[in-house]
Parts: structure tokens; C-alpha cells; sequence
């Protein structure tokens, strides 16, 4: 009854180790994640309570509480970069529309360089 062959053995080794893998992949991938996404619903709610700022008591006023305004410094900085990128893209656009024959040949010598 408990006589085990080769091929039995080897698929207990097998289970084991993707019960590792799987534990692993839950413990370094998953729970991080899980971990992160907590936290990010977690500062919304903070930001909709009144909560007076914590200042230092200088003249510059500098936050005790360090996420305070990091959010909304990152949205700044990210609406600030889409601005400066559209502009980019729109210079490109008018230069394109200003010399057409130039941009068609240009686009033609990427099309035959070859792929690296």
C-alpha cells in the first residue's frame, strides 16, 4: 500500500517545489503590491480631512509631516513635464508642416536603417 515509486517521488518533489515558487512569488511579488496599493488609497483620505499643517516654526515654513505635500509636489512636476513634452511635439509638428519634403526623406532613411 505505501510502496512508492520513482515517479511518485518525483511528483511530491515536483509539488513542493512549485508550493515554493508559489510561495515565494506570493511573499516577494504579491504582498508588496498589495502593500502599495493600501498605501496609496490610504494618503487620499488623509488629503480630504482638515488637518492643519505642521510647520516648523521658520520662515520657511517647511512640513514635519514629509508626504504631506509630496503628492501634490508630483503632480506639479508631472503636469509641469506634459507641458514642456506637448510643446516639444507641437514644435515638431509645425516643423514638419514647414518643410513636408525634408520630414518625408527623413522618414524614409529611418525606414531603410537597418534594425539593430
Amino acid at each position: 500500500m505505501f510502496q512508492f515509486t520513482k515517479d511518485d517521488v518525483m511528483y511530491v518533489i515536483e509539488l513542493g517545489v512549485m508550493m515554493l515558487l508559489g510561495l515565494v512569488v506570493l511573499f516577494m511579488v504579491i504582498r508588496p503590491l498589495v502593500r502599495r496599493i493600501l498605501a496609496a488609497e490610504v494618503i487620499p483620505e488623509l488629503a480630504h480631512e482638515d488637518v492643519p499643517a505642521l510647520t516648523d516654526g521658520s520662515a520657511t515654513g517647511q512640513n514635519l509631516i514629509p508626504g504631506a505635500n509630496a503628492t501634490a509636489q508630483m503632480i506639479d512636476v508631472a503636469q509641469v513635464q506634459g507641458q514642456v513634452h506637448a510643446q516639444s511635439v507641437h514644435r515638431v509638428g509645425e516643423l514638419a508642416e514647414r518643410n513636408p519634403n525634408e520630414t518625408a526623406s527623413i522618414v524614409r532613411q529611418w525606414l531603410s536603417e537597418p534594425a539593430n
